[in-house]
């Protein structure tokens, strides 16, 4: 799935408020600390690693599971 441009602003910054468990926020801030990242580039490099592998390994659904085990999200646009 490939996304359009179409007249949005591919660029711009969205909030999105997500419920993880306390274990991956530790890991998290982990990262934070050791990699002097923040936990928004962090979650962004995750999240652009997750879906690049999807799309190599040809999953037609990039949503599939995206709640999973891991906790809920919960979304704000």
């Amino acid at each position: 799935m490939k996304i359009q441009e179409g007249d949005r602003e591919l660029s711009e910054r969205k909030t999105l408020k997500v419920s993880l468990p306390a274990k991956l926020h530790l890991q998290l801030h982990t990262v934070k600390i050791l990699k002097g990242r923040n936990i928004s580039d962090t979650v962004e490099n995750a999240l652009d690693e997750f879906f690049e592998d999807r799309i190599d390994d040809g999953a037609s659904d990039a949503g599939e599971g995206a709640s999973g085990a891991n906790g809920a999200s919960e979304a704000s646009a």
